[in-house]
């Protein structure tokens, strides 16, 4: 089962995940962190294999996002 939501997670990322699989996928990833954390390790990888990430990264990046969301 874990095996097909990871091959759902990877479709999404790559955009060739169909509607309805992606609504139920939507809904399983609202109630689960741990396949959130998934999803975002495997957008990071698709980022960087397309060279969409940025140069340089400035390490105070999340205090500046806490501070505006405050």
């Amino acid at each position: 089962m874990k095996e097909k939501l990871h091959e759902q997670l990877s479709a999404l990322v790559d955009d060739e995940l169909a509607e309805p699989e992606q609504v139920l996928l939507s809904r399983r990833l609202a109630e689960d962190a741990s396949l959130r954390n998934r999803l975002s390790h495997y957008q990071l990888i698709s980022d960087s294999l397309q060279n969409h990430l940025p140069r340089k990264i400035n390490p105070d990046f999340n205090i500046g996002v806490q501070l505006a969301l405050q």
